[in-house]
């Protein structure tokens, strides 16, 4: 199956039948977590790191946003964007996923996962 990437939306019409969209092809999931407030910052350096090895080694992980509350930072929400289920299945097998899951497990209070379709996106040209 082929998709086509965010930069690539606006060259192709909603008739053509040769490419499922981005947004057809991807998995995503908002991970909504509860971070013990006295471990916060080492949670974030597990995340952060993570995060920058999964985009790193990992063709199939597009996208990671994370944001935490401005008045509980405790509280931080992921938005996490495969490629699709199959990337996503893979990804939380790697050692540097387990790895993080080991090292957090004492830190987060609650975790929520919920999968979502994206509906669109924007950006500046450039970023």
């Amino acid at each position: 199956m082929l998709y086509k990437t965010n930069n690539d939306l606006h060259s192709f019409s909603a008739s053509d039948n040769n490419y499922k969209s981005y947004y057809e092809c991807t998995a995503n999931i908002i991970a909504q977590i509860e971070v013990d407030s006295t471990q916060l910052k080492e949670y974030n350096a597990a995340l952060k790191e993570q995060m920058q090895t999964a985009v790193r080694w990992e063709p199939g992980v597009l996208t990671y946003y994370a944001v935490a509350d401005k008045k509980l930072p405790s509280r931080i929400t992921i938005l996490e964007i495969y490629a699709d289920s199959a990337a996503y299945q893979k990804h939380i097998t790697t050692p540097h996923f387990k790895k993080y899951k080991t090292t957090v497990a004492h830190m987060v209070k609650k975790l929520e996962l919920v999968e979502v379709d994206l509906i669109g996106s924007a950006k500046q040209p450039g970023l």
